[in-house]
């Protein structure tokens, strides 16, 4: 696999990448279940970084970071399910403090349409990722974001899967390449 570079992601806020043209830098990600292991943190290090696991949404080059459990011998983990659609993989990355600039080059989000009926709310705080209940169903949190879906990779239309605070069986997630939390509104 080519390297993941900066051209195609913009680091979590907060934090930077410690070498542009590849943001893992030597991290190895080892998935065992839901439980997600940072490992080969070396070269990391030596960059005066540490390894994190991260989120890549579908469509949405800005990573996110997981609650992570714990640091084992120097590993970062965390217990994420993944949701369809969605990447896991280790970054080696800094702390800042500060929240990266948009880049007018830089990558940029994926254009949805939205729902019949909505749209899209651009100037909000964005949804994190769907979350597995512990009976299976998928979940977003907070009381403002919506459960959508996207039927195939390249396509742009989404579905509205569950309103705010609704919940989708495993199965019914199924039929779609991602599914993913938003802001939607009344058009």
């Amino acid at each position: 696999m080519p390297a993941r570079t900066s051209e195609q992601y913009i680091s979590p806020p907060k934090y930077d990448f410690c070498k542009d043209s590849d943001i893992e830098n030597g991290c190895t990600c080892a998935i065992s279940g839901n439980e997600l292991r940072c490992g080969a943190i070396e070269n990391c290090r030596k960059s005066k970084g540490k390894c994190h696991v991260v989120l890549a949404p579908p469509g949405d080059p800005r990573l996110l970071m997981p609650k992570h459990d714990a640091h084992l011998d120097g590993q970062e983990t965390a217990s994420v399910d993944v949701p369809p659609g969605w990447e896991a993989f280790c970054a080696c990355l800094t702390y800042t403090g500060e929240t990266p600039e948009e880049s007018k080059t830089g990558p940029k989000p994926t254009d949805w349409t939205a729902p019949a009926g909505t749209k899209l709310v651009k100037k909000h705080k964005p949804c994190g990722p769907p979350i597995k209940r512990p009976d299976g169903d998928w979940i977003c949190e907070g009381d403002d974001c919506t459960l959508v879906g996207v039927k195939k990779k390249g396509e742009t239309q989404l579905v509205k899967l569950a309103d705010p605070g609704g919940a989708i069986k495993p199965t019914a997630a199924d039929g779609y390449w991602a599914i993913f939390c938003t802001h939607l509104e009344k058009a």
